[in-house]
C-alpha cells in the first residue's frame, strides 16, 4: 500500500470515530435524559407528630429513575379535555403549594439523584385541588418538562374525593 492510501484508510476511520462520538452526545443529551415515576394516591398517616391519630392525605411521591441526578421544581396541575387535541379548547393549569413545614413533605425545589425518592403529603379536604376535576397531574422539572402521574390513579383519587365530598366542580 501507499502512503496515500493509508491516509484515505484513516480519514475514513476517524471520520467513523468522529459519528460514532457525536451520535453518542446526541443521543445522551437528548433521549438519555433523567427520568423520574410520578405516583398519585391517598394515604392515612398515623402517629406521625403533629398530626392527629389519623388523617388522610393526597400523596405525590417522585422517584428518579435515572441515568442522572433530577432536580425538581414544582408540582404541576393540568385540565386537558379529549376534545381539545380536534379543535383549540381552553386549557387550565395550576401549580399546587405543598406543606413546607410537615416533617413527612420534601421541599421544593429538590435535587433527587438516582433512585432517590420524595413525597408530598397534601391535605385532603373539601376544598383541596381534588375539588377541579383536574386530567393530569404532575411535577415539572429543571429542563421544562413536566412528569404526569398515571391517569388511572388519579382517577381513583377523584372517585375518593366524590365518595367524601360530593360532587367536583370543573374549572370552566
Amino acid at each position: 500500500m501507499q502512503t496515500a492510501e493509508w491516509a484515505q484508510i484513516i480519514s475514513v476511520a476517524s471520520a467513523i470515530v468522529a459519528s460514532l462520538s457525536l451520535g453518542w452526545n446526541v443521543y445522551r443529551d437528548v433521549v438519555f435524559r433523567a427520568r423520574c415515576r410520578v405516583s398519585i394516591a391517598n394515604v392515612r398517616f398515623f402517629n406521625v407528630p403533629g398530626v392527629h391519630n389519623e388523617q388522610v392525605f393526597v400523596s405525590i411521591g417522585v422517584t428518579n429513575l435515572g441515568p442522572g441526578p433530577l432536580m425538581l421544581q414544582s408540582i404541576a396541575l393540568h385540565r386537558w379535555p379529549f376534545w381539545s387535541w380536534f379543535y383549540k379548547a381552553e386549557r387550565r393549569q395550576a401549580i399546587v403549594n405543598h406543606d413546607w413545614h410537615s416533617p413527612v413533605s420534601s421541599k421544593l425545589p429538590i435535587k433527587l439523584e438516582v433512585g432517590e425518592t420524595a413525597t408530598y403529603p397534601l391535605p385532603f379536604e373539601a376544598d383541596c385541588f381534588l375539588q377541579v376535576d383536574w386530567t393530569h397531574v404532575g411535577i415539572n422539572d429543571s429542563f421544562g418538562r413536566t412528569h404526569w402521574a398515571r391517569r388511572a390513579q388519579l382517577a381513583k383519587c377523584h372517585a375518593a374525593y366524590i365518595k367524601a365530598f360530593g360532587k367536583q366542580t370543573t374549572c370552566d
